[in-house]
């Protein structure tokens, strides 16, 4: 898939359609810049991405949490004593995702998915404590150690434009 603007808001639409979930975008006057969350297991809400390919990371995080809260496949966000949990089974389960869509992501791309990652675990957010520190080379690791094992040892990358 061509990651243009138009080609990559184009198949989350069809992706939402198919699966009754509902897109919205933030509205104006809350931050949007490179922010996306979903409610329940069946709204998306989609921030500002000047790039496609991370607008389209971003929302397959965001389908993986509402795929996970539609299945029950974990205990609701409040209940769970460590919600950083939920954050990594949604990269996972948002790649398993992309990856039976047949997407690829390039390096730069996961890249930012394992930061995103990392700062559910990171000293700078107040609700984690030190312990549960996860570097980012860590969270790449996971990540792409996940997508290892999604498409077999040959796991391809797509070619970064840049």
């Amino acid at each position: 898939m061509k990651h243009t603007p138009e080609a990559t808001l184009t198949f989350i639409h069809s992706l939402c359609d198919k699966r009754g979930i509902t897109l919205e975008e933030i509205p104006e006057g809350v931050y949007r810049d490179h922010v996306s969350y979903c409610a329940g297991g069946d709204e998306i809400f989609l921030g500002d991405y000047e790039d496609p390919e991370l607008l389209l990371l971003s929302f397959f995080h965001e389908l993986g949490h509402c795929v996970n809260t539609q299945e029950k496949a974990l205990p609701p966000f409040d209940e769970w004593p460590h919600p950083e949990h939920h954050e990594s089974m949604a990269w996972q389960r948002g790649l398993a995702l992309a990856v039976s869509e047949g997407l690829l992501f390039t390096e730069r791309a996961l890249q930012w998915a394992a930061q995103q990652l990392a700062t559910h675990f990171s000293d700078d957010n107040p609700e984690k404590t030190p312990t549960r520190y996860l570097p980012v080379a860590l969270a790449e690791a996971r990540l792409e150690g996940f997508l290892v094992r999604e498409r077999g040892a040959g796991v391809e990358k797509a070619e970064d434009p840049s």
